[in-house]
């Protein structure tokens, strides 16, 4: 049996499954994050833009919508009105 159908795909090698992996790494980054001063703002994939087939379809001007209305808070928080204008690598 491969390595891909058996059940130790899903484990990597500290022997732990990726969901729970993944559990970790938001429960550090979300505690860490502001012990740097930082704030930690989470989109989730289904905020943004989606096709009818599920997949992310971009749409610049209904995104930066999303991303405003979830910088709004941050931006009371910090005390700054500066606006959003880049919408990330290979958006023009």
């Amino acid at each position: 049996m491969s390595q891909h159908h058996s059940s130790t795909a899903d484990r990597p090698s500290a022997g732990v499954g990726r969901a729970e992996q993944r559990r970790i790494y938001d429960a550090r980054r979300a505690e860490q994050i502001p012990l740097h001063g930082l704030r930690l703002v989470v989109l989730h994939f289904a905020d943004l833009s989606i096709g009818a087939t599920g997949q992310r379809k971009p749409d610049r001007a209904a995104d930066l919508a999303t991303i405003r209305e979830n910088r709004e808070p941050l931006a009371r928080w910090r005390g700054d009105d500066a606006d959003v204008t880049a919408a990330g690598p290979g958006v023009a």
